[in-house]
């Protein structure tokens, strides 16, 4: 497992601004949120980790997984010419 301080570091120089709109650091402190600190465990981006969270605590998780799925997969419809 990978410290918190590393997360916080890692999260802090990618994301500063957005992770601020999200709440997921504290406006002053700059600490992680109880927020922040589940979606730096996720293997995901911070829209989709905010759409999974949200999804399991409104117990509705198997549609969230479905769109979140969806959303973080190249259109099946986009290829390049020599494919076609």
């Amino acid at each position: 497992y990978v410290s918190d301080h590393i997360l916080l570091l890692i999260l802090i120089f990618s994301y500063p601004k957005l992770l601020h709109e999200f709440r997921a650091l504290e406006p002053v402190s700059e600490e992680l949120t109880p927020l922040g600190y589940h979606l730096a465990q996720l293997p995901v981006s911070i829209h989709i980790g905010k759409l999974l969270l949200y999804g399991a605590m409104f117990k509705c998780i198997d549609p969230i997984l479905t769109i979140a799925a969806a959303l973080s997969s190249r259109s099946p419809f986009m290829f390049p010419l020599e494919v076609r």
